[in-house]
This record gives C-alpha cells, structure tokens and sequence, in this order.
C-alpha cells in the first residue's frame, strides 16, 4: 500500500524547539562506537504463531545492518503505560528512513495523531483503511506499509507504518513515558523494527521527549 500526503497540511506552523537533528546524530555516534550484542529477547507465549514472532528470526542481523531513526508510537498496548503488570506488548509506529524528517519529525506526530483519530469509526479515507483497521483491530500486524509525504518543490518523502514489540527493558523507567523513540530498522531488508536500547538514548532525548 501507498498513499500520500502534502506535508504543509499536516505539519504544525512552529519548528520543534528540541534539536532532534543533533540528537540523533549523537545517538547514532554512540551505536557506532559500541553496537548491540546478542542477547535472548524473552517470548511470551501468546507469540506462538504470530507474525511479530519473526523478530526472533531477524533481531540480531537488524542490529548489524539497520539504521536508527525516529519513530513516533500511533498506538500500543495500555499495560505499556504503566508500571505493572511488567509485561510486552505490541504498539504500532510511523517512522521515515529520510533524514530531512529528522530536523522536525512532527510530521510523523501529525499523521499519526490524524491517523488514530479513525480508530473504531467506518469514516477513514480508502487510501489508509488498511491502516486504521490494524489501527483498530489491536492484533492486526503490518510491516513497513508506505506512505509518501509531498514536500516543497515536488520532492517527495517515505514514511512507514508498522507493528512493533515492544520490551520493556529497552524503554527508560521500563515503560512509555513520550511518543517519540529511537528505533533501529532496515525496511528493504527486515520486517522487523525495533526501539533502540536505552542505553544508546541522549540524556537531552530523555529529558526532552520522555518525560
């Protein structure tokens, strides 16, 4: 699936005042000098037989060969939230591989936000249905579905909608306390994306956007 949208109807008119250029940079710096190690994620049994299962399959190549990005969390899991029960669970995000939506990602906040507001209603627009109906339907998963944004002078950008796991111990305070996080993809390689460890996380992102 593909769709597109023109950028100036979805983004907000001020500039983010968080560098998230910057950030990012330092995030990706920080990978660089100390990749992920293998390590066993835990498997909950309700992931016998679900799609999301393959991350189990992909998850140390996607730390070898992916790329960090910001991702924005359209949807997850309520137990996410809080403290306990201290379990995983699933979530949906947007995320763009084009590093022009890394000065000012509102942009995925905005489609996102426009996005859930179809959630449980029959009103959603053909080109997304599919969307919001994993959207809607909690235990619906797709991976990597396009969408293209329209920028100025007839460029044009990618974003991503997929589901994710996401694992608590990757997450400051072991759950979801901000919208944005730094996820770790390959999408012409792996279905898989995952939240980047937080170990990698600035202490200027934390502060800033997980508070």
């Amino acid at each position: 699936m593909s769709c597109s949208f023109n950028i100036e109807d979805v983004l907000p008119s001020k500039e983010e005042p968080f560098d998230f250029e910057k950030e990012l940079k330092i995030i990706r710096e920080k990978y660089v000098k100390h990749p992920y190690q293998k390590k066993s994620l835990p498997k909950p049994y309700w992931m016998e037989g679900d799609d999301l299962s393959i991350i189990y399959e992909e998850q140390n190549h996607l730390f070898q060969m992916g790329t960090i990005y910001y991702g924005y969390i359209v949807q997850a899991n309520s137990y996410l939230f809080q403290k306990s029960p201290y379990i995983n669970c699933p979530a949906a995000i947007l995320y763009s591989t084009d590093d022009r939506l890394a000065r000012n990602p509102a942009v995925l906040r905005e489609i996102g936000t426009w996005l859930f507001s179809y959630k449980n209603t029959n009103e959603a627009p053909e080109h997304v249905k599919g969307i919001v109906d994993c959207i809607t339907d909690e235990k619906e998963r797709q991976f990597n579905v396009k969408m293209k944004i329209n920028l100025k002078e007839g460029a044009q950008a990618i974003l991503y909608f997929t589901t994710i796991m996401i694992f608590r111990k990757h997450l400051p305070g072991g759950m979801i306390k901000g919208s944005f996080v730094p996820v770790i993809a390959s999408p012409n390689m792996f279905k898989t994306v995952m939240v980047l460890p937080k170990k990698y996380w600035t202490k200027g992102f934390i502060k800033n956007c997980w508070c």
